[in-house]
């Protein structure tokens, strides 16, 4: 039973908190030290959790994470602070990812990515202070999260229920939406681009593309910006890239792309 509980633990640790906190992490501020304290703490509880189970594993998470050469097999048991416990914020977090786990079931249904924004989503049965709904709106990648009272009937609403919670988003993609979509797609792929080529967040690159639709230049020129904001490149530029280049396909056409630093 420990066992399983550690596990669900350190899923929700991987998967919820470091993903949400990533930006909390990035630059020097009281945020910053708040949410490393919170990870380190996490982590040495985690470590001292799973002792018994995986000695030698723990013990090297607990001095990577302490700094400490103390044994992790000769420190105290973990014990629960029941008065930092909030049993409501446990209640409504449980709602909000019960609301997340359906959206992208919703999604996936429905042949949408996640990287592919939509315009509403309305949820009924599972009303939530305000605070949640830009945590629902960035995991589902939606512009407006409504709570209601009933479901839609537009036909261009797609709905997912489960245990008296049901979602529901609208599925129209209008070009702004589908653009925005595709220049997530395109960000998505030139930093695993970066990243395979083991470039770091102190390395600029310049980007050098070529489209053979009339929609994919004007995308291309139109984000500029963007794209160079968030690959981290100092210039993004239209040029002949050759055949070994790397390649987006879509609808309209074809993106080419190779990057250098």
């Amino acid at each position: 039973m420990c066992l399983s509980s550690t596990c669900e633990f350190i899923d929700d640790l991987s998967t919820w908190y470091l993903r949400r906190s990533r930006s909390r992490f990035k630059h020097p501020s009281e945020d910053q030290t708040q949410a490393l304290a919170t990870l380190q703490h996490a982590l040495q509880t985690v470590a001292q959790l799973l002792a018994p189970f995986a000695p030698f594993f723990a013990d090297t998470l607990y001095r990577e994470v302490t700094g400490s050469k103390t044994s992790v097999h000769m420190t105290d048991w973990p014990v629960a602070v029941e008065s930092s416990k909030d049993d409501e914020v446990i209640r409504d977090m449980d709602v909000a990812r019960k609301i997340v786990m359906l959206g992208h079931s919703l999604r996936k249904e429905q042949s949408l990515k996640v990287r592919q924004p939509l315009e509403q989503c309305i949820i009924v049965g599972g009303k939530l202070p305000d605070a949640y709904e830009e945590l629902i709106a960035d995991e589902l990648n939606v512009r407006e999260v409504t709570f209601a009272n009933r479901i839609p009937t537009n036909p261009e609403f797609a709905f997912k229920e489960s245990g008296g919670v049901t979602v529901a988003l609208d599925t129209t993609l209008t070009d702004e939406l589908r653009h925005e979509g595709m220049v997530r797609e395109i960000v998505r792929k030139i930093n695993a681009k970066r990243k395979e080529q083991g470039l770091t967040v102190n390395d600029r690159i310049v980007i050098r593309y070529a489209a053979t639709s009339d929609e994919l230049r004007q995308l291309m020129e139109f984000f500029s910006d963007r794209i160079a904001k968030d690959t981290l490149a100092s210039k993004v530029e239209v040029a002949e890239v050759s055949a070994g280049s790397d390649r987006l396909v879509f609808p309209s056409g074809e993106l080419h792309f190779a990057i250098t630093n």
